[in-house]
């Protein structure tokens, strides 16, 4: 899963502004509906006729649409097959 670093300067230090989680150093902060959190995000392949989750993977990237590559990889290793289109819920 892509993921997201502190933002460094030339010589490679942390610039000054950056902010960082000293207990959760991977998690990244996020616009949410009510505000800003510290997290991750997690996504889910299901096989809704099976009713069965096919992937997982978390990311420290507030975009899903860099999750859509990576997501395909473990899903056709779980399930021997690439899904179709169907549509998306979420």
């Amino acid at each position: 899963m892509p993921q997201r670093h502190l933002p460094t300067d030339a010589s490679g230090y942390p610039k000054p502004q950056a902010q960082r989680n000293f207990s959760e150093p991977d998690s990244h902060i996020f616009k949410g509906p009510y505000g800003w959190i510290q997290g991750f995000k997690a996504q889910s392949t299901v096989d809704c006729e099976h009713q069965v989750i096919v992937a997982i993977g978390v990311s420290n990237q507030p975009s899903d649409a860099l999750h859509l590559l990576p997501m395909l990889e473990p899903i056709h290793a779980n399930n021997g097959q690439l899904p179709a289109e169907h549509g998306r819920r979420g």
